[in-house]
């Protein structure tokens, strides 16, 4: 028997440390309860238990902790908190009323009764005397929240929203807004974004009943509406402000490229010919200096470093040609931009920054490098060029009796198209529609255009 419980005892011993102890369940806070300290377990809940608020290790700081709010059913999921702080910090409300939060700025004098209290509401609003976690938000607005309507909205690492309109890069490098600039005002419970105007945009599942809500702004600093059912343990996107990865400024580093594969979170950094990936990996740098008169330009469709560039006004630049020329005669233009949809749209780069491809920008951009640089333009998809083999005679067959005029009609749309094509971007040679119905008739040859305007490229210049 004595050999039995000698053998029991280390077990014993040891079941403490392989046991997870339950937290110390607040319903609020008082100076009674001073000082909270990182490592105690305690939490303190909503009534609904909708909500919880304590210290959970930082993310981003090694060792140091953050008070936060956050959904108890999502326990990853924080929608406000405070600056990191050691372990040794602590909140603690002073026999005065004074709640603090060691080694941050964190101080909220009481303008209540004696024995103010830190409460957790069911909507998730932090509040102790007059002060809400409602007013400073973090980088989450929940459902109801009004938003505050100037200054830096939410926040998120390098991204904010600013004024409640503007998403920002960096101090002051804005990348989206909500229509005609207005306000937001709230998220509500049903999933509609509320505007200052009384406009409002809707979420993929508005109405929907019995979900949790959130609009976040994000480490990739895009703005999006997460939708869940309580329970699930997973968020679903309902809504989101840009729907291109790519089009968000610093996503990619200088000089760099961003390529979208599939997906909104799938997508590649890459660098442009005649560059190669800077020491820290984070940008892209030229592999063959710039020397005067001994360049050439690489024509990289659909890509745009439109964000460094600044439109050209100059009647005489405003065809490919000049818009070439212009670029190569300014030795700060390190690139030009080019839109072939007919509207002689000129940009000229004084540095590459904010790069993407995309289809959506109808843009090729023309990569200045040295004449010695061999790589070639992996970038294409556009026409290099229209040749067209002149006189060009238009002759539709006249459709049978039982013919489908389905086939005659796409015909006929078929022939404008080359008309307005050949025309190009010179409206004065575009034909009448008189003269078009007797191309059309057979009874008028097309004689030889000029090679049209917005085709014309010749890459080695």
């Amino acid at each position: 028997m004595t050999r039995l419980l000698w053998c029991t005892l280390p077990l014993l011993l040891f079941l403490p440390s392989i046991t997870t102890a339950q937290p110390q369940i607040l319903a609020s806070f008082n100076a009674s309860d001073s000082p909270w300290l990182p490592t105690q377990n305690k939490r303190l809940i909503s009534p609904s238990r909708t909500f919880t608020a304590g210290f959970l290790p930082s993310p981003t700081s090694s060792g140091s902790f953050i008070f936060s709010i956050f959904y108890t059913s999502f326990n990853n999921t924080v929608v406000w908190s405070s600056a990191p702080v050691s372990s040794s910090s602590s909140l603690s409300i002073s026999p005065s009323g004074v709640l603090s939060l060691n080694n941050t700025s964190w101080t909220v004098p009481s303008t209540s009764p004696p024995n103010p209290q830190l409460t957790l509401s069911d909507s998730g609003d932090l509040t102790f005397a007059n002060w809400s976690s409602f007013k400073f938000p973090t980088d989450t607005i929940l459902p109801e929240q009004i938003i505050p309507p100037t200054g830096k909205t939410l926040v998120n690492g390098n991204f904010s929203l600013v004024n409640a309109t503007s998403l920002v890069f960096g101090p002051n490098d804005s990348y989206w807004s909500f229509t005609n600039s207005v306000a937001l005002l709230n998220l509500t419970s049903g999933g509609s974004l509320m505007f200052q105007d009384g406009s409002s945009l809707i979420a993929a599942d508005v109405d929907a009943p019995n979900r949790l809500r959130r609009l976040t702004l994000g480490p990739d600093g895009n703005l999006k509406v997460y939708s869940a059912a309580p329970g699930s343990g997973n968020w679903t996107v309902v809504w989101r402000a840009i729907q291109e990865r790519c089009t968000i400024h610093g996503t990619c580093g200088t000089g760099m490229i961003c390529a979208t594969i599939d997906g909104y979170d799938d997508f590649n950094c890459l660098c442009p010919p005649g560059f190669d990936r800077d020491s820290d990996g984070q940008s892209c740098r030229r592999r063959i200096p710039l020397t005067p008169a001994d360049d050439k330009f690489l024509r990289l469709d659909f890509v745009s470093f439109a964000d460094g560039a600044t439109p050209l006004s100059d009647p005489s630049a405003l065809n490919f040609e000049g818009c070439r020329s212009y670029c190569a005669r300014n030795a700060s233009c390190v690139a030009f931009g080019y839109k072939f949809s007919g509207s002689q749209s000129c940009m000229l780069n004084t540095r590459l920054v904010n790069g993407y491809w995309s289809p959506a920008t109808e843009l090729a951009t023309f990569l200045r490098v040295s004449r010695r640089e061999s790589a070639t333009s992996n970038f294409t998809g556009m026409s290099t060029m229209l040749e067209t083999t002149c006189p060009v005679r238009i002759r539709l067959p006249v459709p049978r009796s039982d013919s489908n005029s389905t086939t005659w009609n796409l015909a006929i749309i078929c022939s404008l198209f080359a008309v307005e094509l050949l025309a190009g971007d010179r409206p004065e040679a575009r034909p009448s529609m008189g003269k078009v119905a007797k191309m059309l008739e057979g009874l008028v040859e097309i004689t030889e255009p000029g090679r049209p305007t917005i085709f014309y490229l010749n890459e080695e210049e």
